[in-house]
């Protein structure tokens, strides 16, 4: 069995360029987004309706302080997980609403 992803993701990078902070396209991934429960985003002391856990293919190059647009969305990279289960290895980032 392997993981469905329903989306698709762009993630970006900061970069230097002049001395001012730009994000540049990195990757074009498969995605796949789902909302975070409201118990979770108290726990991390997020704004309700704005947290989500997006799920990529394992090895994704994604990190911390990236942002990943989906759909016409825009969301702020806050970490990243890896797991590693055999046919279901796969990345699972926590994300925030931008």
């Amino acid at each position: 069995m392997a993981m469905t992803f329903m989306h698709t993701g762009t993630i970006r990078r900061a970069s230097m360029v002049n001395d001012r902070s730009s994000f540049a396209d990195l990757v074009t991934t498969k995605a796949f987004l789902q909302p975070i429960d409201n118990q979770t985003a108290e726990l991390l002391n997020m704004e309700f309706g704005q947290g989500y856990y997006v799920y990529l293919p394992y090895g994704t190059n994604i990190k911390q302080g990236d942002r990943i647009i989906i759909e016409g969305d825009t969301y702020g990279v806050k970490g990243v997980k890896r797991y590693n289960f055999g046919s279901l290895k796969h990345f699972r980032a926590l994300v925030e609403a931008l």
